[in-house]
């Protein structure tokens, strides 16, 4: 095997190591991008800052926070809801669909 063929396979080896660890950072600079994880990150250091400082202060925005990541889970979960009803309806509605078009070719 030639010199340069060895140096191509330990090249190749070297970028399959890092493989997982680029893939790892595209993903946290992927994440980083996201406006909601951007809040949440945010909102997480002010209340450290603020329970270093003042506890009572830090216990009001970890509630705040709280109360406001329950309202969009329930946003969440009520648009799953309405799109759960409306791929049943649509169902509905081609199933009843395909019965008429049956009963007409009979």
């Amino acid at each position: 095997m030639s010199k340069d063929k060895k140096k191509k396979k330990k090249a190749n080896k070297k970028d399959k190591g890092n493989g997982s660890l680029a893939s790892a950072t595209q993903s946290l600079k992927d994440l980083s991008q996201n406006p909601l994880v951007a809040d949440v990150v945010a909102a997480a250091l002010v209340a450290t800052a603020a329970a270093l400082k003042d506890s009572k202060k830090a216990r009001a925005l970890a509630d705040e926070a709280g109360e406001q990541l329950g309202d969009m889970a329930k946003e969440s979960t009520d648009r799953g809801n309405a799109m759960w009803d409306l791929a049943l309806d649509v169902g509905r509605r081609t199933l009843e669909a395909l019965a008429a078009e049956g009963r007409k070719a009979k």
